[in-house]
């Protein structure tokens, strides 16, 4: 009963599954259900066949139940019977002798088909039926067999098999439900026909390929064969019948023949990504470029690779990195996962190694070499090649690229070149990264080659020493390191020592260093360079290692020097130092490089050229001279002057060398009037009519400029021989009618033309007119009209407004920045020019040197033709040449110093100690060891920037973890609302949450104009704590109290949306992220800076921080971002990184990537081995580089003083570098009086007890000095060790003590600029302003008003009028707007001032008198602040320069009935760089010229609560995105001109609190995303109709095509149009795609590249789209 049941249980279960998988294919595959039913049927019948052997082992009685039943009745034997509906059925043989049965396809069909439910044999005659015209060929093949019975029965069964083949998707399904017992067929696939260059390489193929493939082929036929009948044999047993084995045989030989056929017309192939999907939609788009070579190669090898590891195909691998962006590590853990057959594999049973290696070879083998090699073109319908001749075309190409090795990385066969970059993971990223050598070190190598390799280093001293001095500049004064050279401040030198020096420089130096000093400097600048590109040591770790070897250099800012040392004194008061000599011998020694580079570029172009004209004597002496120049050039205009000369020299007009080509490569210029008239041999004419131009810069005295290239201008006695040719230049002139000149007038105009060429590209008469235009040169500046009206006396350009006849080497470069920045924003006007006297000096000059001196009629006519050739080169090429050279030349240099600038900023934002607790109760001898284990808590508070946003407290540990915050709706707004009863809740929220959690600091961010109240409230709170007897034990018992401070918060507010802070707390709101970023930057400043910072470029966070005034004119992003580095370098490598820390906490982590040697690239083994390590901590610094093997020797080297590791060897949690414990260890043994064998008994206890604050009175006595003196000897090492010994003992002292600046507090001026938005520039004393009236108060007989800014202001009774009123109410009314000054400040009898502006209080005066408004009180203003204290400044407008006054007398009055066609705009009050008071007719002539993504920001014709933004699309498309905005600051009529909060655009959701926000989140993205759409090789330009028609023509050539385009609509503006042909009518339809800032929107779905979006659009284009 138990098997019987188990019978009908297995047969339920059959149908069971049918049905559910039919039901589940018509929701999934969405198809009809007759669609689907042969389908399912099969796979149901595997599935069932499946279960059927499980059961079969169950119940052995039944076994023989499934091979029984066939579709012809079989004769019974002795032991047969028959079942209940009398079918005849085996007996069942005995329990011993039942096996399973083999679990093959084939078998299993034939043993089911007689058993096929009736729903099943409907489905079969209805795909039988759809079958048999596609059968009619073969079966007619079969000639009269066919006829037959036997013929017959044969075609039937064929087509039943046919019917029941499984494919692809059976194939899945199957392994998706782990059915096993079952194996997959190969794929197949047709071929179209093969290209000419495809046809030419198979007719190449060898003839001994061709026999071994037919060999190998015949072998596997005839194995097929023996295991056909095999299996024939063994069913014939089974069965006992003839006529069921002949049957068996005919099947085989047929499946046999219908294999065999189908070989030759299939190919292997893999699995089709997207595109390959709709090939029968879209096989090759017309003018769609082929997969290239390298493209190709790339994904082969790439998928070779992954074959070998099991690892994922470069289709799959690439859309895996545009999902989810970085995945190196997965793809490591997955290269390195254990498979079966590997040692430890956890998956299961190891495999046999003939099953292993079977499954290593991936079924997508053939496809990617095969199928790549050809062009799917069913439609065609072409003869198909034999699989023969693609088999070895297979077997070729492996042989071709067998011996290969790939030249790149593995990422880069995976992802794309700018993922690739970003992630780091070019092979030029892991040469660094394996390499031991500082990683900085190497990727400054590789973008500046022969920066490391050994030169002449005395040489490059000098030169460097020069350009630090000034040599060579513009101004010609020293550089800022110069300065610091000369009149900076040593360590331990006193004042008196400083004074003395001073004086010694001006009046006995000359304003140099005496030469025992500056030979000391040149040798430490060559000792420094070596260390730095032969040794590998990085700058700070020189600085901070190695000072005395330096010391000459250290020279720096008075407060960066440590104090003198007084009488015995030993303590020394430490202090960080920027190390800004250092840096700019850096920096030159790249510049040097640079130069050196170009000039062997542009020596091995003089050498071929040498090569080609050795027969030439006269080409090689000038080209040899040419070489000495270029040998002999100091500076880059130097080596231009020698590449203007070769453009002259080397054929066909080719230009000289490209000092920026890395290639070395020629680059072609323009042809000029000197070309063709070289070409019709006036040349000639010149050589014989003048002197050569080197014996004129010979008579000029032009060797200062060329004193080391020896030989260059030295003359013969007959040198100076005048050339003056025996016929008149009109005779001379006819001999070259015949070159195609008119008369003998255009041949001396074209030598004229040729003459002028040639003085002008001489190096030494160049040199000549640049020293004299630097010297003489003259510039003026003026403001344009839009700059009259903006540039006011306060404005921060007013300086640079208005400049007559400047010098150009006096602009000082912070001046030249603002000017550069003016010129940027179209509001002013420069010309920098050569007085007109000095011009004619020179052009005299020069015709001194270069006419005849002969007194004759035929000289005095080639003199006036010569004076004419000199007027033109001095006037019209010289001049206008170096006078473009020395503008850019300014450029340069003041970009040179704003960086200095920028990094001071920089520098002075990090060198900040962190905040630290007033301890009570300890002495001050422990302070540092108390503070060093105390854990600060900190409260940080973030003030709402409106009323609908919260303010934000978040509480932070004493590692800088976030343990709680508390949000808040109304606390700490000024105005808030809200009642009484929840205002008082709040407080009790405040109280408890800071009691709860007994912070050290409550931390307020100064930003808003709600910060002032949010710390007024707060102060309130934690004073209350003093009062109540229930607070008081929330004070911590180390203080005495909890302080309430400011902290700049220009950092912390970019955590908002930095993608660092995003990655580690994205969970959180923004305002948390923002409050966790100023509690860990009062903290720590480095670590909070280094998180902004983006390791490979792109999107620097970091950039936007103000570091110094017009950063943003003369620093690009990443040169702001290299200064920001530069100062994080200098602050951690002398504090320090708590590496144990910083493997606990990932916000520190990044401080790491500035130790010197390490970087980005080498961060990540770093860490990566330290996290192994048990409990993921180091012991000691050693274990970095003998037991985990973290870092090779030299990258140890450069880190290892930087690297702290706490509660370790004490050596190792203090700054003494690894080289140096020696010297600790002697210092020890020496101060507690222990002998410390070789062995190291005692060491560590000896150490120990050195860092005991208790034992520095033995220390302090030590005399470092002598031990100095002793390791000075060759005894000793010969070692400078001075320094270093001072800075040992200091440690033993205070181990990693804080060396930074101190923590101070904000200052007013601070504050009131980070509360209220004002500058000194914005609101200062004589400024006009706006102001709105609030209140009119009698008492204090004044009137009250409110700046934009929120400022309140006074107006007195005096300084409302200047005529007479009896009441206030008078002359003001409460909401007026009224136009006032801002009033100087007063002084009282006692020497205070008073009034003026107010910082404490946020108040400021002001007068609204008509005589302080006047146009004669803004004049006096602009003399008291500017004429008086600015040189060259002019008051009075300049001729040409457009004023305010001339543009409104000059504007054509309208006449009456004139209609306005142009809506009007409302001009707005908005300070951005993006915004510009324009209207769209303006902003799009303004974007004509621009690129596609660029886009100006403009007032809106809807009102003053919009704003418009006008991206350009494409030509003459443009884009007019709206802006909303929330509620205006302030009240009264100019409030609702300023910027109003948040922005919301178009339909987007989101709110942005500024318009830095929506275009750094929005307007930036949605630009870069049209940017990408335009440069997609799908796009197409042009209006839509346009490419309607291009379409429509490409269907036409070829309509087995359905060709598709992208392109920019230009009827629905802000979409993209996808226009595409899907039907052999040759309509064209359109679908349109929304940009947003996250993507591309189409059909309600979002993609992230065009290429994602296109291939979604090919899947589902013939689908209705949803509306």
């Amino acid at each position: 009963m138990i098997m019987d049941a188990l019978f009908v249980l297995k047969r339920i279960l059959r149908l069971s599954l049918l049905l559910l998988f039919r039901v589940c294919c018509c929701v999934f595959k969405n198809q009809k259900q007759s669609d689907v039913n042969v389908r399912f049927v099969r796979v149901i019948k595997i599935i069932a066949s499946h279960f059927a052997s499980l059961f079969s082992s169950l119940c052995p009685h039944r076994s023989k139940f499934r091979t029984e039943v066939r579709m012809s009745e079989p004769t019974p034997t002795a032991n047969d019977g028959e079942d209940e509906n009398g079918t005849a059925v085996a007996a069942a043989p005995a329990a011993e002798d039942v096996s399973p049965p083999k679990v093959v396809e084939e078998e299993k069909i034939d043993e089911l088909e007689e058993v096929r439910l009736p729903i099943e044999e409907e489905e079969e005659e209805k795909r039988n039926g759809e079958e048999e015209p596609e059968d009619k060929d073969e079966d007619d093949d079969k000639g009269d067999e066919s006829d037959s019975e036997g013929g017959a029965q044969i075609a039937r069964r064929r087509r039943k098999r046919r019917a029941l083949e499984l494919d692809e998707d059976d194939y899945d399904l199957l392994e998706d439900n782990q059915v096993t017992g079952f194996k997959r067929k190969e794929k197949k696939k047709r071929l179209q026909k093969k290209s000419a260059a495809a046809v030419g390489e198979d007719d190449d193929d060898d003839d001994d390929e061709k026999e071994d493939q037919q060999k190998k082929e015949q072998e596997q036929e005839e194995k097929e064969k023996d295991t056909k009948k095999d299996e024939v044999a063994g069913a014939d047993e089974e069965a006992g019948g003839e006529k069921e084995q002949q049957q068996q045989q005919d099947d085989a030989e047929e499946e046999k023949r219908r294999a065999a056929a189908a070989e030759r017309r299939f190919v292997d192939s893999d699995d089709e990504d997207s595109e390959e999907e709709m090939a029968d939609f879209i096989v090759r788009d017309e003018g769609e470029e082929r997969e290239t070579d390298e493209e190709r190669a790339r994904r082969k090898a790439y998928n070779r690779a992954q074959r070998e590891r099991g690892g994922a195909r470069y289709d799959q691998v690439r859309e895996a990195a545009d999902i989810f962006g970085d995945i190196s590590d997965l793809q490591k853990l997955f290269a390195n996962r254990k498979r079966p057959g590997d040692e430890g594999y956890l998956g299961g049973e190891s495999l046999p190694e003939d099953v292993l290696e079977e499954e290593s070879q991936s079924e997508y083998e053939t496809d990617d070499e095969d199928v790549d090699d050809f062009i799917v073109d069913d439609e065609e319908g072409g003869e198909r090649p034999p699989r023969e001749k693609k088999m070895r075309k297979v077997r070729k190409f492996k042989k071709r690229t067998a011996g290969v090795t790939p030249t790149k990385s593995w990422a880069e066969f995976a992802f794309e070149p700018s993922v690739i970059k970003a992630q780091m993971l070019t092979a030029t990223d892991d040469e660094i990264r394996n390499a031991d050598w500082p990683e900085r070190l190497s990727i400054e190598n590789v973008q500046v080659p022969n920066l490391n390799t050994p030169r002449d280093f005395a040489e490059e001293a000098t030169w460097i020493y020069d350009r630090v001095m000034g040599v060579g500049s513009i101004r010609g004064i020293p550089t800022e390191a110069g300065e610091l050279l000369l009149r900076g401040k040593m360590d331990y030198e006193s004042d008196e020592v400083m004074e003395m020096r001073l004086y010694q420089l001006q009046n006995e130096w000359g304003g140099q260093l005496p030469d025992t000093e500056r030979q000391n400097v040149l040798i430490c600048i060559e000792w420094f360079l070596k260390m730095v590109r032969t040794q590998g040591y990085e700058l700070e770790y020189l600085a901070t290692n190695m000072r005395d070897d330096l010391h000459p250099l250290l020279r720096g800012k008075p407060e960066e020097a440590r104090p003198p040392l007084v009488g015995d004194q030993v303590i020394i008061q430490r202090k960080t130092r920027s190390f800004d000599v250092l840096q700019a011998v850096y920096d030159w020694d790249i510049a040097y490089v640079k130069l050196q580079n170009r000039k062997q570029k542009a020596i091995e172009t003089l050498n071929k050229e040498l090569e080609a004209h050795s027969n030439d004597q006269q080409s090689v002496a000038t080209l040899m001279r040419l070489q000495k120049l270029i040998a002999s050039s100091k500076y880059d205009e130097n080596v231009q002057d020698v590449e203007s000369k070769m453009q002259l020299l080397l054929k066909d007009g080719a230009a000289a060398l490209d000092a920026n080509s890395t290639g070395g490569s020629r680059r072609p210029r323009r042809r000029t009037a000197y070309d063709m008239h070289v070409s019709r041999d006036v040349l000639e004419l010149f050589k014989i009519s003048s002197p050569a131009p080197e014996k004129v810069a010979m008579a000029l005295d032009t060797t200062f400029a060329w004193g080391e290239a020896e030989g260059v201008y030295d003359v013969e006695d007959d040198a100076m021989t005048e050339i003056l040719p025996d016929a008149s230049p009109e005779e001379l002139a006819k001999h070259y009618l015949d070159q195609g000149y008119e008369d003998e007038e255009d041949v001396i105009k074209a030598l004229i033309e040729v003459s002028a060429t040639e003085l002008a590209n001489d190096p030494g008469i160049r040199q000549w007119v640049r020293f004299h235009y630097r010297q003489y040169a003259q510039s003026t500046t003026k403001p344009t009209l839009l700059g009259n009206e903006q540039i006011d006396t306060f404005h921060p350009l007013a300086a640079v407004k208005r400049t007559l006849n400047k010098p150009l080497c006096h602009f000082t470069d912070i001046e030249f920045s603002m000017i550069a920045e003016g010129v940027r924003k179209g509001l002013l006007e420069f010309d920098a020019f050569l007085p007109e006297q000095e011009v004619e000096r020179l052009v005299q000059n020069l015709s001194n040197a270069y006419c005849s001196e002969n007194v004759s009629e035929k000289a005095e006519q080639w003199n006036t033709i010569r004076r004419k050739v000199v007027e033109d080169a001095i006037k019209k090429k010289l001049v206008p040449q170096i006078a473009r050279e020395a503008t850019a030349q300014l450029v340069l240099e003041s970009k040179r110093s704003m960086a200095i600038a920028a990094f001071n900023g920089a520098w002075r934002m990090l060198n900040k100690k962190s905040w630290t607790p007033q301890l009570i109760g300890v002495k001050e001898e422990d302070v540092h060891s108390t503070l060093k284990h105390l854990e600060v808590r900190i409260i940080s508070a973030v003030p709402a920037s409106d009323q609908e946003t919260p303010t934000t407290l978040v509480s932070l540990d004493g590692s800088g973890q976030l343990v709680d915050f508390l949000e808040l709706t109304s606390f700490g707004k000024s105005g808030r609302g809200g009642s009484y009863g929840t205002q008082q809740e709040e407080q009790r929220k405040v109280a408890e949450f800071i009691s709860n959690h007994r912070p050290h600091l409550v931390a307020v961010a100064a930003s808003g104009k709600n910060a002032k109240t949010l710390k007024e409230e707060l102060d309130r709170v934690t004073g209350g704590f003093l009062e109540k007897d229930g607070f008081v034990k929330s004070i911590p018992e180390e203080v005495s109290a909890i302080e309430v401070e400011f902290i700049n918060d220009s950092v912390a507010s970019l955590y908002e949306t930095a993608s660092a802070p995003v990655k580690e707390m994205g969970e959180l709101q923004v305002t948390i992220r923002h409050a966790v970023a100023l509690g860990r930057f009062a903290r720590d400043p480095a670590a909070v800076v280094a998180n902004l910072l983006q390791p490979s470029g792109g999107s620097h966070e970091a950039a936007t921080i103000s570091l110094c005034p017009f950063q943003d004119a003369a620093l690009s992003r990443e040169e702001r971002v290299s200064c920001i580095e530069r100062a994080l370098r200098c602050c951690i490598n002398q504090t320090g990184v708590d590496v144990n820390a910083a493997m606990s906490h990932q916000w520190i982590a990044r401080s790491l990537e500035h130790v010197a040697g390490l970087g980005p690239r080498k961060l990540v083994p770093f860490l990566t081995a330290i996290r192994k390590v048990d409990g993921g901590a180091l012991d000691n610094r050693e274990e970095i580089l003998t037991e985990l093997h973290a870092v090779e020797e030299r990258v140890y080297e450069n880190a290892a003083s930087a690297i702290n590791i706490t509660d370790g060897n004490v050596l190792d949690g203090s700054r003494i570098h690894p080289k140096h414990y020696d010297k600790a260890i002697a210092i020890a043994s020496n101060a507690l009086d222990i002998q410390i064998d070789e062995s190291g008994v005692g060491r560590e206890r000896a150490l120990e007890r050195c860092f005991d604050p208790r034992e520095w009175p033995k220390l302090s006595v030590l005399m470092l000095e002598d031990y100095a003196n002793y390791l000075s000897t060759p005894e000793g090492g010969g070692v400078n060790a001075l320094e270093i010994l001072r800075d040992i003992r200091m440690e033993m002292r205070k181990p990693f003590e804080d060396v930074r600046s101190e923590w101070t507090r904000l200052s007013s001026d601070e504050i009131f600029t980070a509360v209220t938005g004002e500058t000194v520039h914005t609101l200062q004393a004589g400024k006009l302003i706006t102001c709105t009236v609030k209140r009119i108060d009698a008492r204090a007989n004044c009137v009250i008003v409110q700046l934009d800014s929120g400022v309140t202001g006074v107006i007195e009774r005096q300084d409302v009028s200047d005529s007479p009123f009896d009441r206030l109410d008078d002359k003001v009314h409460v909401g007026q707007v009224i136009t006032a000054r801002v009033k100087a400040p007063e002084t009282t009898a006692y020497g205070q001032q008073v009034k003026g502006i107010d910082l404490e209080n946020l108040k400021v005066w002001l007068t609204c008198r008509g005589s302080h408004l006047s146009e004669d009180e803004s004049r006096r203003w602009e003399e008291h602040v500017l004429a008086t204290t600015t040189p060259y400044y002019s008051l009075d407008p300049l001729p040409g320069e457009k004023t305010i006054a001339a543009a409104r007398a000059s504007k054509p009055k309208k006449k009456p009935n004139q209609v306005k066609h142009e809506k009007s705009y409302i001009a707005r009050t908005i300070d951005h760089p993006l915004f510009k008071n324009c209207s769209h007719v303006e902003a799009t002539a303004e974007l004509a010229d621009g690129d596609v993504g660029d886009f100006v920001i403009r007032p809106s014709s809807k009102g003053v609560k919009n704003l418009s933004c006008t991206i350009k699309m494409f030509d003459d498309v443009y884009w007019h995105m709206d802006i909303r905005e929330g509620k205006k600051p302030g009240t009264g009529g100019t409030a609702n001109l300023r910027l109003g909060t948040p922005l919301m655009i178009d339909t987007s959701k989101e709110k942005y609190e500024d318009l830095d926000e929506a275009v750094a989140r929005h307007i930036e993205p949605v630009a870069g995303f049209l940017r990408d759409a335009v440069m997609h090789r799908k796009f197409l330009g042009g209006r839509d109709h346009e490419v309607d028609e291009h379409l429509q023509e490409c269907f036409r050539k070829n309509r087995n095509q359905r060709p598709y385009a992208l392109s920019v609509s230009d009827k629905h503006h802000g979409y993209l149009c996808i226009s595409y042909i899907m039907s052999a009518s040759g309509n064209v339809h359109h679908e349109y795609v929304e940009v947003r800032p996250i993507g591309y929107y189409y059909r309600k779905m979002e993609f992230p590249t065009v290429d994602r979006m296109l291939a979604h659009f090919k899947v589902n284009c013939n689908k209705p789209v949803d509306r």
